[in-house]
């Protein structure tokens, strides 16, 4: 199993040279959270058969990374969109942060989003729902829970500066508006729920 981080940790501190490709050994079964963060040149991830979970956060500010490769796993999937997926397929997991859409449309099939699985793509301005979506929604661009009362992710592509909650907006997820390009948010009504991861 490999250990565990805190965000502020710097594990990779005395590598002589940031690696390109991370191959995660055959024998590991887990990967702790926070393992990989910021390894920024990575650009591709090779998942082994072995491997059933996998730690919050754990590619955070990978921004470069644009490809999970699976070996054989009963634990995880990828797609077309080198979207790190549950076997299942109904649990984003990780997206790839080098991919330099602008938009991007959450799959029908996705019913959970893994905290921190969207955070850090640098070029996303915009995140769509597939229509009749049963868990999120968006509105102008930002997701939402399907009330429309918590922010899952405001996309951190977004050139805007400011930002104005609506008034039935009483949620916050955890790190919804991290590394954004916000200089200024608005808030009139009492936010109920503020995530702490």
């Amino acid at each position: 199993e490999v250990p565990k981080y805190q965000e502020d940790d710097d594990q990779w501190k005395d590598i002589k040279s940031y690696p390109t490709t991370i191959t995660i050994d055959e024998d590991i079964t887990s990967i702790g959270e926070y393992i990989f963060h910021d390894l920024n040149k990575v650009t591709t991830v090779t998942i082994p058969s072995t491997l059933k979970t996998i730690g919050l956060y754990a590619f955070e500010k990978c921004t470069s990374l644009t490809k999970f490769t699976i070996k054989s796993s009963e634990y995880f999937s990828t797609d077309d969109d080198n979207l790190l997926k549950n076997k299942q397929g109904n649990e984003m997991i990780q997206y790839p942060l080098g991919n330099l859409r602008t938009s991007y449309e959450i799959p029908f099939a996705i019913k959970t989003i893994k905290l921190g699985a969207i955070t850090n793509c640098h070029k996303l301005e915009t995140i769509t729902v597939a229509s009749g979506h049963t868990v999120y929604t968006a509105k102008n661009g930002i997701l939402f829970d399907k009330a429309g009362t918590t922010i899952i992710q405001y996309p951190i592509g977004n050139k805007a500066t400011s930002f104005t909650f609506e008034t039935n907006t009483i949620g916050i997820s955890a790190k919804s508006f991290q590394y954004t390009k916000l200089q200024k948010i608005f808030i009139k009504q009492k936010i109920h729920t503020i995530g702490h991861r």
